[in-house]
């Protein structure tokens, strides 16, 4: 008896690393740390590729869940945790259009359904529900998380002048921003405009060796 508990702990340690060490963040990570990177002027139409540069607002930002904090996309997770759990109980998403610019052009960033992984920038450790703020609550029961135990809270966000890195295809349109410049040089100047769908989702992040 007492060896079958040792197996059960043990086996139970493992899955519980494990589940740590794959999570869905950590794959989109190494599939962009793997994408060559282009600059954005030499992205052809329909041509997966990785691009870098500044975050640009393109319109209303959003509210991140958990701090409150304006960014362009979120990320933000409520995680059990006790001696017989260790698992995401909730999880959370959102990004509103932008823009990423680097010194050769600029990309329309379309961040429908992208998969994001963003660093980890504001953390909260409640130990009971009683404990949860008044947008934490909101978001752990919009996001089906039981209310009881303790709860670890995680978010990252995107903000406007962040670094970012978006991999993925898209296609060219006439450039509104370098047209609104009024420089001769700026006629027939086209920007990127990178979607992303259900089918093929962008790969988004500000994770720092996404960004060289």
């Amino acid at each position: 008896m007492l060896e079958l508990e040792l197996v059960v702990g043990v086996t139970a340690g493992i899955v519980a690393v494990l589940s740590r060490a794959f999570t869905p963040e950590r794959k989109w990570r190494r599939k962009l740390r793997r994408a060559k990177l282009t600059p954005i002027a030499q992205v052809g139409e329909d041509t997966v590729a990785r691009i870098v540069g500044t975050v640009r607002a393109l319109g209303p930002t959003l509210i991140a869940p958990l701090s409150g904090r304006p960014c362009v996309g979120f990320l933000a997770t409520a995680r059990r945790r006790d001696a017989q759990n260790d698992y995401v109980a909730a999880r959370g998403s959102n990004t509103v259009p932008f823009v990423v610019e680097d010194a050769t052009g600029r990309a329309l960033v379309v961040a429908t359904d992208a998969q994001l992984a963003l660093v980890v920038s504001h953390t909260n450790r409640r130990q009971l529900v009683s404990d949860l703020l008044a947008d934490e609550l909101r978001f752990v029961v919009a996001h089906g998380a039981r209310l009881d135990g303790q709860l670890d809270l995680a978010e990252g966000v995107l903000q406007v002048g962040d670094q970012v890195a978006v991999l993925g295809s898209g296609t060219r349109e006439p450039d509104p921003d370098a047209a609104d410049e009024a420089d001769y040089r700026s006629a027939g100047v086209t920007r990127l405009c990178m979607t992303s769908s259900r089918r093929f989702p962008l790969v988004i992040s500000n994770e720092a060796d996404t960004l060289i």
